[in-house]
């Protein structure tokens, strides 16, 4: 194989790279073309040559579509100047024959293989210009396959355009609507919990009896607590498993008149009792005096938006929350 057709060329303009100038290449899936830098206004800070694509990649208008027809010019016009010159020069030799042909009728022969070497060259010329031509027809077709590809690429990108815009639109109403259902579901999941209060931080035995804890904690407080009052009574899972304080009790009581009454009830003990609130020992449970709390059974949701309420309201060293 020739050095030639080892000779790289641009893919965007007719000339070879030659191996002291600089070139890159597309990295594209489909894609290993090489260019002279020049051609595709290459600026490796702005674009790793690992990551480059090329303007048909990007779909972007080849930037060297004014160059390839200011080069494409300047070749016609050279191949012109040169056809007028050699023309030029062939008319002034045949003068020049025909004057020594008179004087020097000895050196015919000399002559006439003077003017068959130059018809040969005017040949070989012809035949260049062929090729030239042919490649030239080749350029302009590969130019019209790449504008009507771009216009096709046109006309796919705001068919695209247009169908991310509707899905847009309908990912926010959609976004809308699971608000809507989600604010929905979370009023729901807390209504169903409007009768329950939650007892937290009772430690948990074996054998533990929590129809009784629920009752010494009533009677502690000085809460009136019917037998019929209580519908429901257990213990539920930990949000966080990796928490050491026991599981919750939740109790569910007969109306939310009843549950707010009770809750209200060991608030005002709490008050009275600052310095032995609620704790482990109203229960009869031996050993460390640990708190307990009677809140609201709040939802998942309401419970995180009441522990981030109390972080901010520390943090801000609000005194109401």
């Amino acid at each position: 194989m020739s050095a030639d057709k080892k000779m790289m060329h641009c893919s965007l303009c007719p000339k070879k790279i030659l191996v002291t100038q600089k070139r890159v290449q597309c990295t594209g899936t489909n894609c290993s073309r090489y260019f002279h830098q020049e051609c595709v206004n290459f600026n490796e800070a702005a674009s790793p040559r690992s990551k480059w694509l090329c303007p048909e990649c990007t779909s972007v208008p080849p930037k060297g579509a004014a160059l390839l027809e200011s080069s494409t010019s300047l070749n016609t016009s050279s191949m012109s100047q040169q056809q007028d010159s050699i023309l030029a020069e062939l008319r002034s030799l045949r003068i020049e024959m025909n004057n020594k042909f008179e004087k020097q009728q000895l050196h015919l022969e000399t002559y006439n293989t003077t003017l068959t070497s130059i018809q040969h060259d005017i040949n070989n010329v012809k035949v260049t210009f062929s090729k030239i031509r042919e490649e030239m027809d080749g350029i302009i077709t590969s130019m019209k396959f790449l504008s009507d590809s771009h216009d096709d690429q046109i006309k796919i990108n705001e068919e695209n355009k247009t169908t991310m815009s509707k899905l847009i639109k309908e990912n926010s109403a959609l976004h809308a609507q699971l608000s809507e259902v989600t604010s929905a579901l979370a009023l729901m999941d807390q209504k169903t919990r409007d009768c329950n209060l939650e007892i937290q931080c009772v430690p948990e035995y074996k054998n533990e009896n929590i129809l009784t804890v629920v009752k010494q904690l009533a009677k502690t407080v000085s809460f009136e607590l019917q037998e019929g009052d209580i519908k429901d009574f257990h213990r539920v899972a930990k949000l966080n498993t990796e928490s050491k304080r026991p599981r919750n009790i939740v109790v569910k009581l007969g109306s939310p008149h009843i549950r707010d009454n009770f809750i209200a009830a060991s608030k005002i003990y709490n008050k009275k009792h600052e310095k032995e609130k609620l704790n482990t020992s109203h229960l009869g449970i031996a050993g460390d005096k640990n708190p307990i709390y009677v809140v609201e059974h709040l939802s998942v949701l309401n419970k995180k938006l009441h522990a981030a309420a109390r972080i901010t309201a520390k943090d801000k060293k609000y005194e109401f929350v």
